[in-house]
């Protein structure tokens, strides 16, 4: 194996690592966001791309990431009935369901999955909310209050 090798194949074994971590981020953040008022939602994820209120209480939110594939190092190993792209690229709508001013769900769509990673481009549009309420966990029998 040639010396120049080496540094490459380290750099994509940490890939997958990386990808199964921003994939566990956005999964928390489909649980833990729960409750998250709209203030406290804008102040960690930023201002949505898209809005769209359903009725007078339900409002969705859609906040988008993309990332180009030609920036770093793409691989596509085929794969039977398809293929597993290794390297960045990709994108993620996460949408946002929010009722009575708190989220009520968070979903995502889009090509979210890298190195197999299901939804791990989604998580930097969560990833500072999610490390904020690690931050501001309420004590027991109180609640984290946004003010107006």
């Amino acid at each position: 194996m040639r010396p120049a090798t080496l540094p490459l194949l380290a750099s994509l074994s940490l890939l997958p690592a990386c990808a199964y971590h921003d994939s566990r981020i956005s999964v928390q953040a489909q649980q833990s966001l729960i409750g998250t008022s709209v203030a406290d939602l804008d102040m960690c994820a930023g201002l949505p791309t898209k809005t769209e209120r359903i009725n007078p209480a339900t409002e969705l939110r859609s906040y988008e990431r993309a990332e180009s594939t030609n920036a770093g190092l793409n691989i596509t190993f085929p794969v039977i009935g398809g293929g597993m792209n290794i390297g960045n690229g990709g994108y993620c709508h996460a949408t946002f369901k929010l009722v009575n001013g708190t989220v009520a769900a968070l979903d995502y769509s889009g090509d979210t999955t890298v190195a197999g990673a299901t939804d791990a481009i989604c998580a930097p549009i969560v990833k500072t909310c999610v490390a904020q309420l690690a931050g501001h966990k309420p004590a027991k029998g109180q609640t984290v209050a946004s003010t107006p």
